[in-house]
């Protein structure tokens, strides 16, 4: 059963935000694989922050557990503005989201304009550049979460299952399906964000101001940052069986070649 114990460390880090009018949004501190989030409404605030980050004893270590697990909307290019960083700015795991694994890389920054509200925002993504390499944003707040599929072993048994079934169906659909077949099993595979719903490969950001993911038009700004940004974990993939697993990607496969 959880205890207060499990996420004291992380209770100056909220109030010092909640002092500073930055609400939370979500009912206490949630269980995130193993550790715990508690979603802010607001971007972070690193005049706040940075002062607990470096009293923090963990600070130093190469892999710190996470001091505060809240990524809003916009959050990357909230932190790089007040950073005073533009292209290849680097940003902090300790000021970042937390998911199991951390990874850096490079992403394209983007201008959105909401489809419901007409808010103007930015937020980062991966372009069509990235060979191999994808963005995915949990469907209930917009998390980001960052995939290597040369690096992610999950993603290449994934692939090779969706040869196989596809082979076994007599279907050869042409890549501009197969690939977005197989990115919508792989989403399938990952655990749930620590929102609690499932990750999205290639959605779209929520906007900040009425949370709509939906934008009636983006642009690259010409932009990139460099970030360290989560990666998602498979704890409940491993545990399927090779029957289990094949069965799943099965129907994701054929779910998404039928829409």
């Amino acid at each position: 059963m959880p205890r207060p114990e499990d996420w004291k460390h992380l209770v100056p880090l909220v109030d010092a935000l909640r002092t500073a009018a930055n609400m939370t949004v979500s009912p206490g501190f949630q269980p995130n694989q193993g550790d715990w989030d508690c979603l802010m409404r607001d971007p972070l605030d690193l005049s706040i922050l940075r002062p607990l980050i470096a009293a923090d004893p963990h600070a130093d270590e190469p892999s710190p557990p996470p001091l505060l697990t809240a990524f809003t909307a916009g959050q990357a290019s909230a932190l790089a503005a007040e950073l005073g960083c533009k292209n290849d700015a680097s940003i902090g795991r300790h000021e970042l989201a937390h998911t199991v694994g951390v990874a850096e890389s490079s992403f394209c920054v983007f201008r959105y304009n909401c489809g419901r509200c007409g808010e103007t925002f930015t937020d980062i993504t991966k372009g069509d550049e990235a060979y191999g390499e994808l963005a995915a944003r949990s469907a209930g707040t917009g998390q980001l979460v960052y995939i290597n599929t040369f690096a992610d072993p999950v993603f290449s048994e994934l692939s090779e299952l969706g040869r196989l079934v596809l082979a076994e169906a007599h279907l050869s659909p042409p890549d501009h399906r197969r690939g977005p077949a197989i990115q919508h099993a792989y989403a399938a595979a990952c655990d749930l964000s620590g929102d609690g719903t499932i990750f999205q490969v290639g959605a779209h950001p929520h906007c900040p101001a009425c949370g709509n993911d939906w934008p009636s038009a983006w642009e690259h700004t010409g932009e990139h940052l460099t970030c360290d940004i989560p990666e998602p974990s498979h704890g409940r993939w491993r545990s399927l069986t090779p029957e289990q697993r094949k069965a799943l990607v099965r129907k994701h496969v054929m779910n998404s070649l039928s829409d």
